[in-house]
C-alpha cells in the first residue's frame, strides 16, 4: 500500500477510536454529574402523603386509589424515579409508569417510608436518587451528531496538514530517489527552505544527488579519456607495426640497391673525363645520369634509417625554440608569400636529443605546411612551442575525433615540450590522414613519401610522439611532443 492511502486509513482509525473514547468519557462525566437529588422537604412531604393515602384506605378501598397516590407523590415535588411496592413486592405505582407490574428488586433504591393499610398489609415507597434528568438525555442525543461532525472536520484538517507538511515532501523525495536510481543526473527535491527535520533531509538528499551527479560526470569523463587513450594506443601500435614491417622491407631493398650505386656513380665520373669537350649533348646526358644516381642514393639513405633508427650522435640538451628558429631559416625560400606566425618563447626546458635530427623533423613539417598553403587563398603558417603537463596528450588533451587525428605513439606522464606546426591549407580526408605515415605514400607530385615516416622514426627514437590533426578544406596541424629534461 502506498504511503498516502496507508496514512489516510491510519488517520481514520485513530480519529474513530478517539471519537469513541471522547464520547464514552463525555457520557461518563455526564452520568457522574447529572444526578437528581431530592430535598429533605420533598422527601418528607412525599412520605406524609404516602402514609396518609395508605393508612386511610384511599389506596386499597377506592377505585382510583392508585391514580390518586401517583398524583399525591408528584404534587409533593419528589423528583426522579420512584416506585410503590405492595406487601408481595409487586410495583403498583411508579414513575415512570412502565415499572408497574414488575417485581421490585432494585437494591440500590432508597426506602423512603413504609405504611400499613386497614387490613395490615405493608406498602413501601422507594426513590431512585441517581436517575438522569430526561432533559439531559435529550441533550446528549442531540450532541452526538455534532460531536461526530466535529471529529470528521478535525480529521480532515489533520489529514490536510499531514499531507502538506509531511506526506507531499516524502513522496517527492521518494520520486527524486527513483529518478536518481534510474540514471537521471538532474535530480533535485523541493523543500530545501524548510527549517524542520524534513528540510534537513531534503538538503542532505540534494547534496548527495549533486555529489553523485558530479562523480558520475567525472567517471564518464575518465571513461571517455581512457577510451580515447586506448584507441590512440591501438592506432599507435598498428602504425608502429606497419612502419616496422614496411621499413624493414624498404631497408632491405635499399641495402641491395645501395651496393651497386657507388660503382655506378664512380663509372659515371670516369665517363665524364672521356667525353670530348665539344660534346655538349653527351655531358648533358651524363649529368642527368649522375643526378638520378645521387637522388636514388639519397632515397636509399633515408630508407636505411628504418633499419638503423639509432641516433648518430650522443644526445645532448636541445633548446626547441632555437631548433625551430633554425628550421624556419632553412625554409624561408619555401615560405615566401605566406604569413608566418612564430610563438617561440624563451626559457622552455630543454629536451634531450640530437639537434640535427630534431631540426630535420621540424624542417620536414614546416616544408609540408608551406607546400599545403602554396595554392590556398589564405596562406598562413603558425609555428609555436609550449610547455605541457604530463597528463596532457600531444594534442593538449582535447578530443580530436571531430577533426580527425592519428597518434602513433604515446609519451609517458611527465612534463613535455609541445611543438605545433599548423597551416591553413587544403587539409586531408580521413582516408588520407590514416595513410599519412605509410612509407612512399604522398599527395605531392614530387614527394618521396618518406618525410613523415622518417620524422615519426626520429621522434619515436627521442621518446616522443607525433600527432596529425586535419580537416579537409580547413588545414592541418602537426603536433610533436618531446619529454622535457628535468633537473
Amino acid at each position: 500500500m502506498k504511503l498516502r492511502p496507508k496514512t489516510m486509513v491510519i488517520t481514520g482509525i485513530v480519529m474513530l477510536v478517539g471519537f469513541v473514547i471522547v464520547t464514552l468519557a463525555f457520557i461518563a462525566q455526564l452520568l457522574s454529574t447529572a444526578k437528581v437529588e431530592n430535598s429533605p422537604a420533598a422527601k418528607t412531604k412525599a412520605c406524609e402523603r404516602f402514609r396518609l393515602c395508605v393508612e386511610s384506605g384511599v389506596l386499597t378501598r377506592t377505585e382510583n386509589g392508585r391514580d390518586r397516590l401517583v398524583q399525591y407523590i408528584r404534587d409533593s415535588g419528589l423528583a426522579g424515579h420512584w416506585a410503590v411496592a405492595d406487601p408481595a413486592g409487586k410495583v403498583i405505582a411508579a414513575e415512570p409508569p412502565e415499572l408497574c407490574g414488575r417485581q421490585h428488586s432494585d437494591e440500590s433504591a432508597e426506602l423512603l417510608t413504609a405504611a400499613r393499610d386497614l387490613g395490615g398489609g405493608e406498602y413501601r415507597l422507594y426513590a431512585h436518587a441517581t436517575m438522569l434528568d430526561p432533559k439531559l438525555t435529550g441533550h446528549l442525543a442531540a450532541l452526538v451528531p455534532a460531536m461526530l461532525f466535529a471529529a470528521l472536520l478535525l480529521g480532515a484538517v489533520l489529514w490536510l496538514l499531514l499531507s502538506r507538511q509531511v506526506l507531499t515532501p516524502v513522496v517527492e523525495l521518494a520520486e527524486a530517489s527513483r529518478l536518481m536510481a534510474s540514471g537521471s543526473t538532474a535530480v533535485k527535491a523541493g523543500g530545501e527552505g524548510r527549517p524542520d527535520e524534513i528540510g534537513e533531509l531534503v538538503r542532505a538528499f540534494n547534496r548527495m544527488a549533486g555529489e553523485v551527479a558530479a562523480n558520475r560526470k567525472g567517471l564518464e569523463r575518465r571513461v571517455a579519456e581512457e577510451t580515447e587513450k586506448a584507441r590512440r594506443a591501438e592506432a599507435a601500435a598498428h602504425i608502429a607495426q606497419r612502419l616496422a614491417a614496411t621499413g624493414k622491407l624498404a631497408a632491405g631493398v635499399a641495402h641491395e640497391i645501395n651496393n651497386p650505386l657507388g660503382g655506378m656513380l664512380n663509372a659515371a665520373k670516369r665517363l665524364e673525363s672521356s667525353i670530348p669537350p665539344g660534346d655538349a649533348k653527351g655531358r648533358e646526358y651524363l649529368g642527368l645520369i649522375q643526378e638520378g644516381i645521387e637522388r636514388v642514393a639519397r632515397t636509399t639513405r633515408q630508407m636505411l634509417r628504418f633499419q638503423r633508427p639509432a641516433q648518430a650522435a650522443a644526445p645532448e640538451p636541445v633548446d626547441v625554440s632555437e631548433a625551430l628558429a633554425s628550421a624556419l631559416r632553412f625554409a624561408e625560400h619555401r615560405l615566401k608569400g605566406a604569413e608566418v606566425a612564430r610563438e617561440l618563447p624563451a626559457g622552455l626546458p630543454p629536451v634531450l636529443g640530437v639537434r640535427q635530427e630534431l631540426e630535420q623533423v621540424f624542417l620536414n613539417l614546416i616544408l609540408n605546411a608551406a607546400d599545403a598553403v602554396k595554392d590556398s587563398a589564405m596562406k598562413r603558417v603558425t609555428v609555436r612551442a609550449r610547455l605541457a603537463d604530463g597528463g596532457q596528450s600531444a594534442a593538449g588533451g582535447r578530443p580530436t575525433a571531430a577533426a580527425g587525428s592519428l597518434q602513433p605513439t604515446a609519451c609517458g606522464p611527465q612534463p613535455a615540450v609541445v611543438v605545433e606546426i599548423e597551416d591553413s591549407g587544403c587539409g586531408m580526408t580521413a582516408e588520407e590522414l590514416a595513410s599519412a605515415f605509410d612509407i612512399f605514400h604522398t599527395t605531392k607530385a614530387e614527394g618521396s613519401g618518406l618525410g613523415l615516416p622518417v620524422a615519426h622514426s626520429i621522434v619515436t627514437s627521442h621518446g616522443g610522439e607525433l600527432v596529425l590533426e586535419s580537416v579537409k578544406g580547413k588545414g592541418t596541424k602537426a603536433v610533436v611532443r618531446l619529454p622535457a629534461k628535468v633537473g
